[in-house]
């Protein structure tokens, strides 16, 4: 899902913010498309407590977790590396020219 993406890349920002110039930020997603609608906010919304706009701290060390889990996994050699199935998603991915598609 694109929007989970752009919120994981968000939350990298926020990380790297936190911890090379102490800053703790409020994450925010600006979607061109949707600026005019009324009802849009950039402001993220935790779908678990229906919060909305949290500093990053708050998420700090759940996203934390979950990312020092994820490059561990990426980077274990008993784990294989398995390309997309959708084979149509390749086509825009830009990192297609590292798994050979």
């Amino acid at each position: 899902d694109e929007k989970i993406s752009n919120i994981t890349k968000t939350m990298l920002y926020a990380m790297m913010m936190y911890y090379t110039a102490g800053c703790d930020v409020r994450p925010v997603l600006y979607y061109v498309r949707e600026m005019n609608d009324k009802t849009y906010s950039p402001l993220l919304v935790d779908k678990s407590s229906n919060e909305e706009g949290a500093m990053y701290s708050t998420y700090r060390e759940a996203f934390e977790s979950l990312i020092a889990a994820k490059l561990s996994e990426i980077y274990d050699p008993n784990v294989p590396f398995r390309q997309c199935e959708d084979k149509k998603a390749c086509r825009y991915c830009d990192y297609r020219a590292v798994c050979g598609r």
